[in-house]
């Protein structure tokens, strides 16, 4: 994160979305998000929250959100 870098959180529903191809087996989808963006991914309940840099946050949640709904209609995916 760059020096003096707005921290961001944003919370996404996942509501619907199974839970072991969101999260990947042994949370590898997680674990790839955090390196790829270098945010932190914590899942509660039916909820997704990213924080971290505004900017890496900003480029995630996209990304976030199209394995939400891939997890949803049950489709495979790689992160």
């Amino acid at each position: 994160m760059a020096n003096g870098e707005t921290i961001a959180e944003h919370r996404l529903d996942a509501q619907g979305a199974d839970p072991l191809m969101l999260t990947g087996v042994n949370d590898q989808n997680v674990q790839e998000l955090r390196s790829l963006f270098g945010i932190r991914v914590v899942i509660r309940g039916d909820e997704l929250i990213l924080s971290g840099a505004q900017s890496a946050v900003e480029h995630a949640i996209p990304v976030v959100q199209h394995i939400i709904e891939l997890s949803k209609l049950r489709e495979p995916f790689d992160v």
